[in-house]
């Protein structure tokens, strides 16, 4: 979902492709690909946070977690997914971070999760 990031921010080049999004919803997106360090940034990181200013300030964010060991969800880093808060704080209009934990956390699970299930049907459903 990084790539989703990328999309927003290109607007910067070609407005005409502007497309009205209200809500956004990532579920254990890589902002930070692999890296699990709090201290360090990857290129990818880099771009998304210097274009930030290219997203939208219009939109409602939600950036869904998965955590087993607090670390990680089996896959993606928690703390790639905690960086998308670098691009999207204090750039569009609502930004929310929700984290699950337990049976059902691991990446793959994470679309069937009735956490999740039920932060879809709540913030983007309604």
């Amino acid at each position: 979902m990084p790539q989703f990031a990328s999309y927003l921010s290109s607007f910067k080049t070609d407005p005409s492709h502007y497309l009205t999004v209200q809500k956004v919803m990532t579920i254990a997106a890589p902002y930070n690909l692999n890296d699990s360090s709090v201290r360090s940034e990857t290129e990818l990181l880099e771009n998304l946070i210097a274009n930030r200013k290219y997203i939208p300030n219009s939109i409602d964010m939600y950036s869904l977690a998965g955590t087993q060991s607090y670390s990680n969800d089996g896959l993606v880093p928690l703390y790639s997914v905690l960086a998308g808060r670098y691009i999207y704080q204090k750039q569009v209009k609502h930004y929310t971070q929700i984290t699950v934990s337990g049976v059902g956390a691991e990446h793959s699970d994470l679309p069937q999760n009735q956490q999740i299930i039920m932060a879809i049907e709540q913030y983007i459903e309604k």
